[in-house]
């Protein structure tokens, strides 16, 4: 299923901000850790969220990293509280 999008205000699209957590994150093209990574991101490292999206028993959240590379990680190696949101006009 595609990833749920967040919520939208004013025409814009409202991106959570979400920090790679202690022991970083792997980034992959579909949310299946059996999948070749398509990158190892650092912790501390800041990522637009797209959406959610439930595979299996695992939640996944649709990221941008840094340079415009998106993928999906598992949400419980990203912390989603306390980001402030990024706003786009590119829903």
């Amino acid at each position: 299923p595609p990833a749920v999008p967040l919520a939208a205000q004013h025409g814009a699209a409202l991106h959570r901000a979400a920090v790679v957590q202690a022991g970083g994150a792997l980034l992959f093209r579909v949310p299946e850790r059996s999948g070749i990574p398509l990158s190892a991101l650092a912790a501390g490292t800041r990522v637009q969220v797209r959406g959610l999206v439930w595979k299996g028993l695992f939640q996944w959240a649709e990221v941008q990293a840094p340079g415009g590379l998106t993928g999906f990680v598992l949400t419980t190696k990203i912390d989603l509280s306390r980001q402030p949101d990024f706003r786009s006009t590119n829903p």
